[in-house]
């Protein structure tokens, strides 16, 4: 049996041998050992077909890249809006004539530098320092919300540090011949020499090559702990969300025209 197997592959080696003296190669070969077909394509001086996968977080590039390639064929594209990204195919095919959808150009979408310190600022815990640096790090794009209207943020950061927590005790104390009780109302509340901004509002594009949007925090102490810690709640976030969605998908279609065929979702090549 070992001498059939080692006749077997002395002769697909000495045709692979031939092959690759040829001018014309095939496009695959089997080799010895377990009779793998091995592609020469690498042997060739041109690739068989063209493939290739362009990636960018540019979206003027991205739509370039797909209408230069696409023209007015209309290639099939699908738009994730949760992740924002963008994924077109240009080999793809039909059902009936399929291709391999080895040649794409993805889009995916990061956050400005300001939208992305909205992100992380909604929800934290801030201590008077944190949200003052916080404060003059983005006072470019921010807003300070007072209840009589708009005020500079030197006003409120001036608020902010003077911010103290106070609390106020109230007991009572009854003496009988054999036992004593003592009750206390503690009252914990946060007090400056300025009055405190209801919030803040934020104005920057959510990505590059969307619209500029304003994004509402209110501000709230928290007087749980010997310092005020204070927080900021993006105001209408899901409602936010969901618009800047819409507009990716809108501002693509309208970028790429008649180049792509786009629909909401995810599309991944069977095995």
């Amino acid at each position: 049996m070992e001498n059939i197997e080692l006749i077997q592959n002395t002769a697909v080696e000495a045709a692979g041998k031939r092959l690759l003296s040829a001018t014309n190669l095939p496009r695959a070969v089997i080799v010895d050992g377990d009779q793998e077909v091995k592609s020469l394509e690498h042997l060739q001086p041109g690739r068989h077909r063209f493939r290739g996968q362009m990636t960018t977080n540019v979206m003027a590039d991205f739509c370039a890249y797909v209408k230069g390639v696409a023209g007015d064929k209309a290639v099939p594209g699908f738009v994730n809006v949760q992740g924002m990204t963008a994924k077109v195919f240009f080999n793809l095919g039909s059902e009936t004539a399929p291709g391999h959808g080895d040649w794409t150009a993805t889009l995916g979408l990061q956050p400005t530098a300001a939208y992305k310190a909205l992100q992380e600022a909604a929800g934290r815990r801030f201590d008077q320092a944190g949200l003052i640096d916080w404060i003059e790090d983005w006072n470019d794009v921010l807003v300070a919300d007072f209840t009589e209207g708009n005020a500079s943020l030197t006003r409120a950061i001036a608020a902010v540090r003077k911010l103290k927590i106070s609390t106020k005790s109230e007991a009572t104390h009854t003496t009988q011949d054999f036992s004593a009780s003592r009750s206390a109302l503690e009252e914990v509340e946060a007090s400056g020499a300025d009055v405190l901004p209801v919030g803040f509002r934020l104005a920057t594009e959510p990505y590059d090559g969307l619209t500029s949007r304003s994004f509402s925090l209110k501000l709230s102490v928290l007087t749980g702990g010997d310092k005020p810690a204070l927080t900021l709640r993006w105001l209408r976030k899901e409602q936010q969300l969901e618009q800047i969605a819409r507009e990716f998908k809108s501002v693509l279609v309208e970028q790429l025209g008649p180049s792509a065929t786009l629909a909401i979702g995810a599309f991944e090549l069977g095995k």
